[in-house]
């Protein structure tokens, strides 16, 4: 699930949160019609993250299962 905040700041920038599979980002922009290529941008983001954690628990996996050599 993915949820997104556009939050209007003081000085009329465009504050975008993403919160997707437990993951955080934020971003900003200058005007609201840019907020939808940042949303997405910071889903790439996200997505990127969470394949390398994923790659990087296999690997931790794989390493565990391999039997011991001895040397």
């Amino acid at each position: 699930m993915t949820t997104t905040t556009f939050t209007t700041t003081e000085d009329g920038c465009v504050q975008v949160t993403v919160v997707k599979d437990n993951f955080t980002e934020i971003g900003w922009v200058s005007s609201m019609h840019l907020a939808y290529t940042k949303e997405q941008q910071l889903i790439r983001v996200i997505e990127r993250k969470a394949a390398a954690i994923f790659a990087e628990i296999s690997d931790l996996e794989n390493e565990a299962m391999s039997p011991i050599h001895d040397a």
